[in-house]
């Protein structure tokens, strides 16, 4: 695909699919993103008033029971563990099961393929050749009767 005006080459538009998923991998980077910098600040907040108050550094082993550093930080795990916890509420686990599930498994939609001028065409095409197998089966079955009855 090129522009007429410029001669430029331009790149195909995405797909709706392809910028949610897009958005998907971007959000999942900034919850990532922030809870590492939520965690780091808060490791540094303990360490910070251990120091205050006890007047020596606290050890890292402390600092990770304290406050685990969590590099890696999946939203889609975390609401899979919050739903298969029993020790929360049904309606707790209902809500994580549901919000987990868009991020799994895609919504179908059957509308979206009624819209779809491709789809309508190749329906349109089976219908027409639908038709015409039809005739031809009765022409053939037509033919059969009367070399039949011929004999």
């Amino acid at each position: 695909m090129s522009d007429a005006v410029s001669g430029e080459v331009l790149a195909p538009r995405p797909t709706s699919q392809e910028r949610s998923r897009r958005d998907r991998v971007g959000l999942r980077a900034m919850a990532q993103d922030s809870v590492h910098h939520f965690t780091t600040l808060r490791r540094q907040e303990i360490a910070r008033d251990y120091y205050r108050e006890n007047k020596i550094p606290i050890s890292d082993e402390d600092l990770d029971r304290l406050q685990p550093l969590v590099e890696e930080f999946d939203p889609v795990v975390e609401l899979s563990i919050i739903a298969i916890d029993r020790r929360n509420d049904v309606s707790i686990r209902r809500q994580a099961l549901s919000d987990a599930a868009q991020y799994l498994r895609p919504k179908l939609s059957a509308v979206a393929m009624l819209d779809d001028p491709e789809t309508l065409a190749a329906q349109s095409q089976k219908h027409e050749l639908a038709l015409k197998l039809v005739g031809l089966m009765g022409a053939v079955a037509s033919a059969k009767k009367t070399v039949g009855e011929g004999s």
